[in-house]
């Protein structure tokens, strides 16, 4: 689609067309004749400028025509001409979520079965954290993703962002014990609100999940979640195997107007991120992008070409002679 960035400036188009009423205007009230000097030796480059005879009728009105062309397209350039090229709307409802995994020695422990049964094959904790939290995240359509890992630290791997695949395959390199040998639950959801607290207040989210008791954090887990809920981030607490501080999650939820989940197999926990993914959604701002291709260059070379064939073909007919005597 064709733009102009400054149409206000079609209004020098008519310049000429006044300048000329106005010479008109003036030559025709001056009585006496104006005195002329002649330069014989110059005749031929006046020819050059200078109107034709009135046996040249037919060339007056085409060189008109190539001059007003001229004009129109300089005129067009003063306007900024632009082609836009694309129109690309973002406009998601969505929220920021900030996941934080346990990765503790005791994720190792294979006690998790794969469709809730005693009769399938056993596997470990944080194979069935990786699992489920991958497919949750492969769900996520406008949502902001982002990774917080911690065991003895707390760690962010991957902030808020769009793209869910990066998300998914740092999760699954992740390794149990990289974090060290304890949990620092408090920590985890410090590292969370320095990342969430900047986000719209109606879709702040930190899903935690844990296996584990707090012992190494240096910032106490209620006193975090306090914060949390000042900040306006909701706390979803998962516990994981059966050696957990469930008292402690479910404050730490309540707390931060979250929810606490206690999942024991692959089924619990895939149906926990399930209830999760019914969030109220909160709608991102809308953005515009405009991707513009400048334009003028065309009609500046077509009014250089113009000049140029007036200009080439005076030059042809009445011919540029230098005499020297």
């Amino acid at each position: 689609m064709l733009k102009f960035a400054w149409p206000w400036m079609l209004g020098i188009l008519p310049v000429p067309l006044v300048l000329l009423y106005l010479a008109n205007l003036l030559k025709s009230k001056i009585s006496k004749p104006m005195p002329v000097i002649t330069f014989p030796k110059l005749q031929h480059v006046a020819a050059v400028f200078n109107k034709p005879n009135n046996s040249n009728k037919d060339w007056l009105n085409w060189r008109s025509i190539i001059l007003a062309i001229a004009w129109i397209c300089l005129t067009i350039c003063l306007m900024r001409p632009e082609m836009i090229q694309d129109i690309a709307f973002a406009k998601n409802t969505g929220y920021d979520l900030m996941l934080a995994v346990d990765l503790s020695p005791s994720m190792e422990m294979k006690d998790f079965v794969a469709k809730g049964s005693t009769l399938s094959q056993p596997i470990s904790r944080i194979a069935a954290t990786k699992k489920v939290v991958a497919d949750f995240v492969e769900q996520r359509n406008g949502d902001r993703i982002g990774l917080i890992v911690f065991g003895e630290q707390a760690y962010l791997v991957v902030p808020l962002t769009l793209d869910s695949k990066a998300v998914v395959k740092l999760l699954n390199n992740l390794m149990v014990g990289m974090a060290g040998e304890s949990t620092a639950i408090g920590d985890a959801i410090g590292i969370g609100l320095q990342s969430l607290r900047k986000r719209p207040l109606s879709s702040r989210v930190l899903i935690l999940l844990t296996d584990g008791e707090d012992k190494a954090s240096h910032i106490p887990p209620l006193e975090a979640a306090k914060i949390a809920a000042a900040d306006h981030i909701k706390i979803y607490t998962i516990g994981v195997g059966d050696k957990l501080d469930d008292n402690l999650l479910k404050k730490i939820a309540d707390v931060s107007g979250g929810s606490y989940f206690k999942a024991t197999n692959l089924a619990d926990l895939a149906a926990v991120y399930s209830q999760i993914d019914k969030l109220e959604k909160s709608e991102a701002k809308q953005q515009v992008l405009l991707i513009r291709k400048p334009l003028y260059h065309v009609f500046l070379l077509i009014a250089i070409l113009c000049l140029a064939a007036v200009f080439s073909f005076n030059t042809l007919r009445y011919g540029l002679k230098y005499e020297f005597s």
